[in-house]
């Protein structure tokens, strides 16, 4: 009862300072208050979470609202199996020993059962269930060790912010991760009396290189795994293992994120990979997946690299594509950024589209092949059928496409850019390669009734 008098006095008191301007504090930011309009009940606890750190250092206060004002598409989607008639198909991967038992099982139902696609059974919206006691301790926690550990004095502040304090990266299953992995690797790092950041994170990586595999079964996933469950299970896709190394990371308070590759241009395949921040402030890529001794390299010819950023993105597609079906998949879940520069020579190319229908949105995709299909890696809009696209690594097969309810449209042959952003069209002619188990994975479309993963 003391409690539930505790929430109602403290909205009350929180809704006059949300309401109008207190000269006496810091105002609410725009943001903020937009993430407690859409939180509904939920909504008193993001303000006992503000009202707690209107009450400590600025530095606190900021965070919070960092944390909070990008709780924005913070979600954990749950996918089921559906055919034609949206009956449910009985399918847990967890019931299959490796990906030839799954792959079977997924070819012989789609001999008997037409149009399967995977569904959303269920999304849960962080900013719907979120609770202060989490939001603060979660805080607290990343700040308390920011003075514990001596590796992390070098974190620039908002360094803290994009690449510590961050709960979860993409829509992977919601875990409280700090205290149980601060549990399990802070005693190993005590244990071998290490103190300094380059030797921490070569011991960390030989961890997890000795511990935990890349595993075909889990790319029948349609979603992120779990911190807990890659604990659990020791191995996932490349993205799931990308997800595990950020918690380890960031519960030691060192600095990490994640870049992706959507898709290569001579592979069927997307990639994912770690960074952590060293002392010089350098972003130092590697695969989680590999030995510490081993030199990062990518294997094959990409023409985009992004980084997932926790901050909401300044520019929402959905304003210029009215709603989510004129969308490509990649670019639903956009809270990242372009970082290709920093792997490779990239060019800002003009290119002038031939195609004179006008698309029915003012967006247009740059695609590229990836030996099944083209898929859009990056976006710009149309203006009087010219596109600008930044960053743009030269000398592959592009094309460009609209794209329209769900409909990726071509609208040009395909054409080459050279260094000096110069293209030309060529005789390119798509061929398919060989089917391998992601195929199997693929013909099962999405239908989602919320927005994809980003891989």
């Amino acid at each position: 009862m003391k409690r539930i008098l505790t929430y109602i006095l403290t909205a009350i008191l929180l809704f006059s300072s949300y309401s109008c301007v207190n000269k006496d504090r810091i105002q609410i930011p725009k943001g903020v208050k937009s993430v407690i309009d859409k939180s509904g009940r939920n909504r008193i606890e993001i303000m006992l979470t503000i009202s707690h750190y209107m009450k400590e250092d600025s530095l606190k206060l900021n965070a919070c609202y960092f944390f909070i004002e990008n709780l924005y598409e913070k979600y954990y989607p749950t996918y089921l199996i559906y055919d034609a008639n949206d009956s449910i198909i009985d399918f847990n991967l967890k019931d299959y020993a490796n990906a030839d038992e799954v792959k079977t099982f997924l070819d012989s139902i789609m001999n008997t059962h037409q149009d399967l696609h995977f569904g959303n059974h269920y999304i849960g919206y962080d900013y719907y269930k979120i609770k202060n006691k989490f939001i603060i301790r979660n805080i607290d926690t990343v700040f308390n060790n920011q003075k514990k550990f001596s590796w992390s004095k070098h974190l620039e502040y908002d360094d803290l912010l994009q690449y510590v304090l961050p709960h979860r990266n993409t829509n992977e299953c919601f875990y409280d991760f700090r205290d149980t992995l601060t549990s399990i690797y802070l005693p190993r790092i005590e244990k071998n009396k290490l103190s300094q950041l380059e030797e921490i994170v070569y011991f960390l990586r030989k961890d997890l290189f000795n511990n935990f595999k890349r595993s075909e079964k889990h790319l029948f996933n349609p979603t992120d795994m779990g911190v807990n469950e890659v604990l659990k299970d020791s191995c996932g896709r490349a993205e799931d293992l990308a997800n595990y190394t950020c918690a380890v990371f960031r519960s030691l308070n060192i600095g990490t994120g994640i870049d992706f590759i959507p898709a290569y241009s001579d592979t069927n395949t997307n990639d994912a990979w770690n960074f952590y921040i060293n002392e010089n402030q350098e972003k130092i890529p590697f695969y989680s997946s590999e030995h510490p001794d081993s030199v990062f390299h990518l294997n094959h010819k990409f023409p985009k690299v992004y980084r997932i950023t926790y901050k909401k993105p300044e520019i929402n597609l959905e304003d210029y594509a009215i709603v989510t079906d004129n969308i490509p998949p990649l670019f639903r879940h956009h809270l990242f950024q372009d970082v290709t520069k920093e792997y490779t020579k990239t060019i800002d190319l003009t290119y002038k589209i031939l195609n004179k229908k006008e698309p029915k949105v003012p967006l247009v995709y740059l695609c590229i092949w990836n030996g099944r299909e083209w898929k859009a890696i990056d976006w710009a809009l149309s203006d009087n059928h010219v596109a600008k696209f930044e960053n743009i690594v030269p000398n592959l097969n592009y094309t460009v496409a609209s794209y329209f309810q769900d409909t990726l449209t071509i609208l040009d042959d395909a054409f080459v850019p050279d260094n000096f952003a110069k293209y030309k069209y060529t005789n390119f002619k798509p061929k398919t390669k060989a089917k391998d188990i992601r195929e199997t994975k693929e013909q099962i479309t999405f239908y989602p009734k919320g927005k994809n993963t980003i891989f």
